[in-house]
């Protein structure tokens, strides 16, 4: 029984990801896939024909006819192993019943409080949570623009060096000297190098989060919740049918809701423009300075020794810009997003258990 039911359970796992394809091309509000039914068109996720609410009844109704047909089916061969699981059958059945019209009187709250009681912007929860990864998005794409502008400042003042005059001894020997006077920056670009990868990382992970916000706002109701209701309503598949139920049920209701609160936390900020990049022209222009200051024998050396000054402040200013975009970076990006899965896990755990099925999440946990 237990390879059956690890099995069924990895059996969900291509089912799981089809959904991410189908939340993303069909982006769409979250509380009007929740709360509309449009029976004026077809092929919609509000419309009658393929809305959660229509599905959820379809599932409800197919369910109920089987677990009928089984216990009549038992009453007329005399099989009270049939009769006693239908029996058990029609009283998850209604267990189901009741936990669908709780659920859509949660539904139907969330998408009607307004959310600026709450202290937010925005219009409801789901929006919020929009913003939220807007905004992680912005932070990670502008720490990695200014992570690669002062990799490209480093590279090009690294390089730079000053010539010395000649100095001829007899016939033969030319005598010069030169050195690199930034050269030791090279440390930085590695280490910089290494810090573009992360952030180039966060930027794909905040857009995958944004993702997982459209599935969870489309995709939950419309394709899991009806599946999981039909198979919670029997015994062979209860548990993977609860699996289902309470990722649908709490994802959708404490996902939003946690993230808006993170975003509240957070200050609500708004999205940041990407900065220019100013690389190119610095460079010219100390390549200029440099140039003027090419030789050096006496004097000319007091005014190249005058030029470094700037540069590295010019510098290390690019670097200290880098090094603060990438812990800002860090924040909505990582860790809020980490805790606050935590905590989505724990309590889709606590539901999944209370509809028939516990969910493993010691590997996520690990993960984390």
């Amino acid at each position: 029984m237990r390879n059956n039911t690890s099995s069924v359970r990895q059996s969900a796992i291509p089912f799981i990801f089809l959904l991410l394809f189908i939340g993303v091309a069909h982006a769409m509000s979250a509380c009007d896939v929740a709360s509309q039914l449009d029976f004026s068109s077809n092929g919609g996720l509000t419309s009658a024909d393929s809305n959660w609410k229509s599905l959820t009844f379809i599932a409800l109704l197919v369910s109920g006819l089987l677990i009928a047909a089984i216990y009549m089916f038992g009453q007329a061969v005399g099989n009270m192993y049939m009769i006693n699981r239908a029996k058990t059958d029609f009283t998850q059945f209604i267990i189901t019943v009741v936990i669908l019209v709780i659920f859509s009187a949660f539904v139907l709250s969330i998408c009607n409080i307004d959310a600026g009681q709450f202290g937010l912007n925005d219009a409801n929860f789901f929006d919020s949570t929009k913003s939220y990864f807007a905004y992680a998005e912005s932070t990670a794409m502008s720490s990695y623009v200014k992570t690669v502008d002062s990799i490209m400042i480093l590279s090009a003042i690294s390089g730079y060096y000053v010539q010395g005059q000649i100095m001829v001894i007899g016939v033969y020997l030319d005598i010069t000297g030169s050195f690199m006077p930034f050269a030791a920056f090279g440390c930085a670009i590695s280490a910089l190098q290494y810090l573009s990868n992360l952030v180039l990382l966060s930027v794909s992970v905040a857009k995958a989060f944004s993702v997982v916000t459209e599935v969870i706002s489309v995709s939950l109701l419309n394709f899991l919740l009806p599946v999981g209701i039909v198979l919670r309503c029997f015994s062979p598949t209860r548990e993977l049918g609860g699996i289902f139920m309470s990722l649908a049920i709490g994802l959708f209701l404490f996902y939003p809701m946690m993230f808006a609160l993170s975003y509240l936390i957070m200050g609500q900020p708004q999205p940041i423009e990407l900065p220019s990049t100013e690389w190119y022209s610095k460079v010219i222009g100390y390549t200029a300075s440099f140039s003027a200051a090419g030789f050096f024998s006496g004097g000319q050396l007091v005014l190249t020794a005058a030029t470094l000054g700037p540069a590295i402040d010019m510098v290390s200013g690019s670097i200290f810009s880098a090094l603060e975009s990438i812990g800002l970076t860090l924040l909505p990006v990582f860790i809020l997003p980490a805790i606050t899965w935590i905590i989505i896990a724990m309590l889709v755990r606590n539901l999944s258990s209370a509809l028939g099925a516990e969910i493993d999440i010691s590997s996520l946990a690990r993960m984390i």
